[in-house]
């Protein structure tokens, strides 16, 4: 992800400003959605934009290394009843499906299954 993209959505997020955002989903299909961005929040690994999605009607975290262009449009946000970011984020990280699954079997001396 491009330094200025990120730039581009902080000050989106601080003056309240809606957004087009051209994006790539985890399979590889593009799409513009029409955003409020609320936050940008950093789990330490990646960063991820909080917004409300006016296609969709709904608080969507976005990964920011997606986001291909992300463009101002000049007309303020009315974001109804913002979630908390942090909490977003996390609920939708762990919701997401692992794309390994293992079962641990330990043999414990004295113990009987």
């Amino acid at each position: 992800m491009h330094p200025r993209l990120l730039i581009d959505l902080a000050t989106a997020c601080r003056r309240g400003e809606r957004t087009q955002l051209t994006y790539r989903d985890r399979a590889g299909t593009t799409s513009t959605r029409r955003v409020d961005p609320y936050r940008l929040i950093y789990t330490g690994h990646r960063w991820y934009l909080l917004a409300y999605d006016l296609t969709r009607q709904d608080w969507r975290t976005f990964h920011t290394d997606r986001i291909i262009d992300a463009t101002a449009t000049g007309q303020a946000t009315a974001l109804p009843d913002p979630p908390d970011p942090a909490q977003m984020v996390s609920t939708g990280i762990a919701l997401r499906p692992y794309p390994v699954r293992v079962t641990i079997r330990l043999a414990v001396p004295g113990l009987q299954s």
